[in-house]
């Protein structure tokens, strides 16, 4: 007789492993004062068990299986045809299994290879930079002074580098397809990839996201979206514009800013890679500093920008960008926001003592669209998120993110 350590260790499997076998009925040990003991006819089982295990049978299977073990000990003709019976349909069932698995790595090796048929974007010969259209639409984004263009390089129609200077001191340099400005940030890392989506978002999380970014999208089909200028900001990759801008057309000139330079640089090369014959503006800068002209952005593009804002600014991205957007301006994005009293915005608060936690809800952002004279199109609560992935380091399991979705513009005077 031996205790279930001892029978643990000698058919090395988990304590946790005996006891569920003990739960389905496929151990039966004697019990005596709380305590488990297995004699030879449970290690007659949990050999069988093992050798049943490594032939993939099922607990239903192998519960079927030593229950006439147990009743014959397959010593009559009848045990005997009911086990060969169950070994060739499982044999059956594992040669099936064998002919699918290969079925599909043949289809895998078929996708691979559509893959491989894919340009490779780093082979691109064209040097990129940024199209003669945008100058018409930059000024300088303290005095509004048209910019000047000063030693610059083209190719074609595209500038490849140069100086934008304006009377009042303000100078920005143009380089490999950016505008470079002075308030902007070379140190921050790209935490916004494809790999940190995949590893460190939940599933909860995106699948929300993703609902927004689809209720985005019919949002801009009520309106027209050709010839337009299109503003957003490329903290987050820029993940609306990458999955929707096929969609939203050619006909347009986008505008991506961020004030991390390796943000923005990582967006370019993404979105360059999907869209290479798009006019795209990349513009490292804070977005109060963004040196477009006042009143030329057509649609504004909020992919949560507003919220992640809150972490390092006192104003939200609409209220920095404001100056440059038209009165007939289009605003569409989603806002992630906790209840006022959450613990998390008091962890983030430790974590990042800049933000402006006070910020981070619904209502602060609804008020703010009011003070700037916009009124609500449409919005909607697209979902609540509890699990957030392990991005969120200040996120307490159990809370809620609330994810907010709308579309707003400015009140007809």
């Amino acid at each position: 007789m031996m205790k279930i350590g001892t029978f643990s260790k000698k058919y090395d499997v988990s304590f946790y492993t005996i006891r569920f076998y003990i739960k389905e009925g496929l151990l039966l040990p004697e019990r005596k004062n709380n305590q488990y003991y297995f004699d030879l006819r449970c290690e007659e089982d949990m050999m069988l068990i093992l050798e049943l295990r490594e032939c993939r049978f099922s607990l239903k299977e192998m519960s079927r299986i030593l229950s006439v073990k147990r009743l014959s000990g397959f010593h009559d003709n009848d045990s005997i045809h009911f086990l060969k019976g169950m070994l060739r349909s499982k044999q059956s069932e594992l040669k099936d299994e064998i002919r699918n698995m290969q079925q599909a790595i043949g289809l895998l090796d078929e996708k691979q290879q559509q893959l491989k048929k894919i340009p490779d974007s780093t082979q691109q010969s064209q040097p990129q930079g940024i199209s003669m259209e945008f100058l018409y639409h930059l000024s300088c984004p303290i005095c509004r002074h048209s910019l000047t263009l000063e030693d610059s390089k083209l190719h074609g129609t595209q500038i490849q580098k140069g100086r934008l200077i304006c009377p009042c001191g303000y100078e920005a340099m143009i380089n490999n397809g950016e505008i470079a400005t002075s308030h902007m940030d070379e140190t921050t890392e790209v935490w916004y990839t494809l790999d940190s989506l995949i590893e460190k978002f939940s599933q909860e999380y995106l699948n929300v996201m993703f609902q927004c970014y689809n209720w985005m999208y019919n949002e801009i089909l009520e309106i027209q979206t050709k010839d337009k200028v299109i503003l957003c900001n490329g903290e987050n990759g820029c993940e609306f514009l990458y999955q929707y801008m096929d969609k939203l057309g050619k006909d347009n000139l986008y505008v991506i800013t961020e004030i991390s330079v390796n943000s923005i640089r990582h967006t370019k090369d993404r979105l360059n890679e999907r869209y290479p014959d798009y006019n795209i503006l990349y513009v490292a800068c804070d977005g109060a500093e963004l040196p477009l002209k006042e009143n030329s952005v057509d649609v504004l593009i909020d992919d949560g920008t507003s919220w992640y804002d809150m972490f390092d600014s006192t104003d939200y991205f609409l209220d920095k960008v404001f100056p440059v957007l038209k009165k007939s301006v289009e605003v569409i994005g989603f806002y992630p926001g906790y209840s006022k009293k959450a613990l998390s915005l008091k962890n983030i608060k430790l974590l990042y003592p800049e933000a402006n936690t006070g910020k981070m809800n619904w209502s602060g952002m609804k008020q703010d669209i009011a003070e700037n004279g916009f009124h609500f199109v449409s919005e909607k609560l697209m979902g609540d998120v509890s699990d957030c992935g392990t991005w969120a380091k200040y996120h307490v399991q159990g809370e809620q993110i609330h994810m907010h979705v709308y579309h707003a513009n400015q009140k007809t005077i």
